[in-house]
């Protein structure tokens, strides 16, 4: 878990991690500006199914042999109720008078430098971090 998620009530923060309006209990917030991390349908709704069956966001559902015909029909039912949860929620903040700055999960996976760059620079509305925040960005990224 993100320390701080959903931690709304505070003035003044730079990033609130949430699911608002996707499920419910998630609070409610005003935002100026928003950074929407969109990961593939297909992706997100498997690593969701992983997360309900075995309860943590790293180990893969694993099931016996009489376990699957069962799983195959749970899964269908949640996928088939997923996607309209993931489609309502990135319509949702698409459509929002809001600026907004789109950054695909899998870019972030593959190329984290730089879409850590474009989600600061996104932030503290500058153009150009090259000579200040990239070296750092690229250092702290690095880090094992």
């Amino acid at each position: 878990d993100l320390v701080g998620e959903a931690a709304v009530s505070a003035q003044r923060v730079q990033y609130v991690k949430t699911h608002y309006p996707e499920r419910r209990g998630a609070p409610q917030f005003r935002a100026r500006r928003v950074v929407l991390l969109v990961r593939n349908p297909f992706d997100a709704i498997q690593s969701y199914w992983n997360l309900m069956v075995t309860n943590t966001h790293t180990n893969t559902a694993e099931f016996s042999d009489e376990q699957k015909e069962l799983a195959k029909k749970l899964f269908a039912d949640v996928a088939r109720k997923e996607i309209q949860v993931w489609k309502d929620f990135h319509e949702f903040w698409l459509s929002k008078d809001i600026d907004l700055l789109l950054v695909r999960y899998e870019d972030l996976i593959r190329n984290t430098s730089k879409c850590v760059r474009r989600i600061i620079a996104f932030t503290l509305e500058v153009k150009n971090m090259a000579t200040f925040f990239g070296p750092r960005i690229d250092r702290v990224i690095n880090e094992e």
